[in-house]
């Protein structure tokens, strides 16, 4: 499976959400959870050992805020991963 990648969403709604983000913005919510789907599809579309996808893919179920979201998505940078 080849991953999306969220400058190619036509709604406009990723990208709002992926440049709060980036500005180091509170997002919380559902806003949160669309990030947190979008990371959960490129790491299940790596090449990562399955026994790592599952681990990295439970620790994602745990984050409630996106500061840890952002240091998460740093953690993927180390595997190859990178969603943004």
């Amino acid at each position: 499976m080849i991953p999306r990648y969220w400058v190619n969403e036509v709604s406009g709604r990723m990208k709002e959400i992926v440049l709060k983000f980036f500005h180091a913005e509170k997002v919380e919510g559902q806003d949160l959870q669309i990030l947190k789907d979008y990371i959960k599809e490129w790491l299940d579309a790596s090449r990562l050992p399955m026994n790592e996808r599952v681990r990295l893919n439970d620790e994602l179920k745990q984050i409630t805020s996106s500061y840890k979201l952002m240091e998460f998505n740093q953690r993927l940078l180390e595997y190859g991963i990178d969603p943004f």
